[in-house]
């Protein structure tokens, strides 16, 4: 019968992608694509699949584990040689974005950036901001097309990762939205969503966390406006919250992107301060 299965399997192409970021900046981006069985509709088939499953994650962790510390060890030395270089005429600061799959960082920080890109199901990871068409095939796979079940796994996440403390700001606390312009996955007004995001709201603020106001979707074209949504923007002004501005930029050209229209998008939601990280 195992004979059978093989003789008749059909494969197609399966994926598996990471970015790693410091200060917002790639460092490091390992990706891996390994045949799957299609349909997994035996116990073979399921069998195959669960294993390059299992390799497509081992392979991500070799590659946080082992690559990762060399090159935010590359990224320490040039921050601070400019950060000497040009004292006294600009000031630079030493900074970290830290993902909730990211080991504890073994150096200090000038400030850290706590953010979510992915969540694990099923024994695969699946990223939440790669591209349209794996955000889609993962909530297609793994939750059944329910985007809803899928941003509440991912607030859930959020709001765990933040609630351990130990970071200063919350990265674009609504990711989940980045390829959503103009609903076209779901209803970002659905009971269900805003739940799930305003739960995951207040276990984050419980930690004082500054929530940035991200425009880094706008620069790399797929939105129109920064987030967090304004709905989240006002429950975080009503609870006494903080934020500041940051583009997420990867490139130096996008370092100010649409500024003035995230300082509106936060005045209309009642601020009227952000929150600047000075040397004083």
């Amino acid at each position: 019968m195992a004979r059978d299965s093989l003789a008749e399997l059909h494969t197609e192409p399966f994926a598996a992608e990471r970015e790693w970021t410091v200060e917002e900046i790639p460092v490091l981006t390992a990706s891996v694509s390994v045949p799957r069985p299609v349909p997994a509709s035996d116990r073979v088939s399921r069998r195959i699949h669960r294993y390059y499953q299992l390799q497509c994650r081992s392979y991500l962790r070799y590659c946080e584990r082992w690559l990762l510390p060399q090159a935010e060890a590359a990224y320490r030395e040039e921050v601070l040689r400019l950060k000497e270089a040009y004292g006294g005429r600009l000031e630079i600061f030493l900074g970290l974005e830290l993902d909730a799959d990211s080991a504890e960082p073994g150096e200090p920080y000038d400030y850290i950036i706590g953010s979510v890109h992915g969540i694990w199901r099923n024994g695969c990871y699946l990223s939440v901001d790669a591209s349209p068409e794996s955000f889609a095939q993962g909530v297609r796979e793994h939750f059944g097309g329910d985007y809803y079940a899928f941003a509440a796994a991912c607030f859930q996440r959020e709001a765990a990762f933040l609630s351990e403390g130990g970071c200063q700001i919350a990265g674009h606390f609504d990711l989940v939205t980045k390829f959503n312009e103009g609903g076209r996955y779901f209803d970002e007004g659905d009971p269900r969503y805003v739940r799930a995001a305003l739960e995951a709201l207040e276990a984050a603020m419980a930690q004082d966390v500054i929530f940035e106001i991200n425009t880094g979707a706008i620069s790399r074209g797929w939105r129109t406006a920064p987030y967090p949504a304004p709905f989240l923007l006002r429950a975080i002004r009503e609870r006494g919250g903080r934020v500041c501005i940051t583009s997420d930029c990867h490139s130096a050209d996008a370092i100010a992107c649409a500024f003035p229209q995230a300082a509106e998008l936060a005045e209309r939601c009642g601020f009227r301060e952000a929150w600047v990280l000075t040397a004083g």
